[in-house]
């Protein structure tokens, strides 16, 4: 009897034993499970931490970089217009220089001409541009073609056409006006592509711009209507336009009349 309780005794102390031992590991299994979820959560909030760190510091990486581009890009916008502004006053310095000779030659020429064949009236090129008013083809004629001997009529260059006989130095002259308007042509197409500087060509040729432009305007028509030269002028024209829009418009309207 006594082994019996004995027995009944040990395999309670067993169970009892057993029990707590399950509740042991009951207990430490949930608080691994606690420990872990903490664990996922402070590496979660450290990773979020990490990563908002991390992109502050790229914004502001970001955001330093763009500062030095922009300060970059300022830099070099600055020398590319310091650069085409002294390009601009070198490239209209000899433009300026190229017309004063054509001008010259113009003048030595055109001063020796008969008007109409009369050799007690000349006018040189200069003198006619003082006039401040278009220079017509009739005139322009007068420079260059032959003038027949009743003094009447030019010669024609062929009895079945329209030309004229040019004179000795009618070649010259003209060669001469075309390459004057050429050079205005030059400038104005390096205007428009960008080339030049505008307040630069305002600022040293706007007035002799003017003044060309609307001395030539009848002669740049007559070398469209009469000469098959359709873009004569064309660039002259657009950097008349640009120069001075308003004189521009104005002129454009009173030719348009005649």
């Amino acid at each position: 009897m006594e082994d019996c309780n004995t027995t009944l005794q040990a395999l309670e102390i067993a169970s009892n034993r057993l029990n707590w031992y399950i509740g042991l590991s009951i207990f430490t299994a949930f608080s691994s499970i606690i420990a872990i979820y903490i664990g996922i959560k402070n590496n979660r909030k450290n990773l979020e931490n990490t990563n908002k760190n991390h992109a502050e510091q790229l914004e502001k990486s970001e955001s330093r970089h763009k500062e030095l581009f922009d300060e970059s890009q300022k830099q070099l916008t600055a020398n590319h217009d310091w650069n085409r502004r002294s390009y601009s006053i070198s490239y209209l310095g000899q433009a300026i220089d190229k017309i004063q000779k054509i001008r010259g030659e113009l003048n030595e020429l055109t001063s020796k001409v008969p008007i109409k064949g009369n050799d007690n009236n000349k006018v040189s090129f200069s003198d006619r541009f003082l006039r401040k008013n278009a220079l017509t083809e009739e005139e322009i004629h007068d420079w260059i073609c032959e003038w027949d001997n009743n003094q009447k009529a030019f010669v024609k260059a062929k009895p079945d056409g329209t030309d004229f006989k040019l004179t000795k130095n009618g070649d010259k002259i003209r060669i001469l006006l075309i390459n004057l308007l050429n050079t205005y042509e030059s400038i104005g197409s390096a205007m428009q592509n960008g080339v030049l500087d505008e307040e630069v060509v305002r600022s040293l040729m706007k007035g002799p711009i003017i003044a060309n432009y609307k001395f030539f305007i009848l002669y740049i028509k007559h070398l469209r209507s009469k000469h098959g030269s359709k873009n004569a002028g064309k660039n002259f024209r657009n950097l008349h336009r640009i120069i001075n829009p308003k004189k521009a418009k104005a002129l454009r309207a009173k030719t348009d009349e005649n």
